[in-house]
């Protein structure tokens, strides 16, 4: 299949026809070959996403055609427009898909603090069970307000109702994890009684995720990576 540079080839050796050199009669065959080119271009493109995630669908670049002002022939030249969103995540996962639903007395753990709220409530990123994104997690999470991840609002609507200390808590560090991509039977700790992982505190298992990786990422490259070897 030929690619964006195969295409370029073409016309730097003039096997493409510039528009310059066509008369009316040749227009229509003309636009022809280049819907053609321009459709080659975009079905290469599409062949290289290599790799799907699950409930989200890729979407394909823009091929446009422009003329080249380097060319004194005034000779068309493919240009592919990546828009900055390529992922269509309208039937994607929401946050509720990743989060627990904690007893009273695990919900106090994570809870955050009234006075919190109400004197730095406004640097935090809250998200509900709805949503669809959240902010990067980092190692400062829970240590720092602003920046190292976003918050859980359970109940009510962010921007309307307000944040409280019964309806607004910190991810647990297994939310976390599988936001990240870890499988669900992952744990921080061993079974084992000479493991002294069974001593890993909530603040160091969220500085172990925030300087993680996302689990899908990688799996995908060490996969691919493994049969080019």
């Amino acid at each position: 299949m030929e690619n964006v540079a195969g295409f370029e080839a073409k016309l730097q050796a003039n096997e493409i026809e510039p528009t310059g050199s066509l008369d009316s009669s040749h227009s229509g065959e003309h636009d022809s070959k280049n819907n053609e080119e321009s459709n080659k271009i975009a079905d290469t493109i599409h062949s290289d996403f290599l790799y799907t995630i699950e409930n989200v669908e890729m979407t394909s670049p823009v091929i446009e055609t422009i003329s080249d002002p380097k060319n004194s022939q005034n000779s068309l030249k493919p240009k592919v427009n990546f828009e900055k969103s390529m992922w269509d995540d309208s039937k994607g996962l929401k946050i509720g898909d990743f989060i627990d639903n904690l007893s009273d007395a695990d919900f106090k753990t994570y809870a955050i603090d009234q006075k919190v709220l109400d004197s730095h409530g406004y640097v935090f990123d809250v998200v509900m069970p709805s949503s669809s994104r959240s902010c990067c997690f980092t190692k400062s999470y829970k240590h720092y307000n602003e920046g190292t991840g976003s918050v859980l609002q359970i109940s009510g609507t962010v921007g309307i109702d307000k944040q409280t200390s019964e309806n607004t808590r910190y991810f647990t560090e297994y939310e976390v994890a599988r936001l990240l991509g870890f499988p669900n039977d992952f744990s921080f700790t061993s079974k084992s009684p000479n493991d002294k992982s069974e001593n890993v505190t909530l603040k160091q298992c969220y500085k172990l995720l925030g300087n993680s990786l996302s689990v899908i990422v990688v799996s995908n490259l060490l996969t691919r990576l493994i049969k080019q070897m």
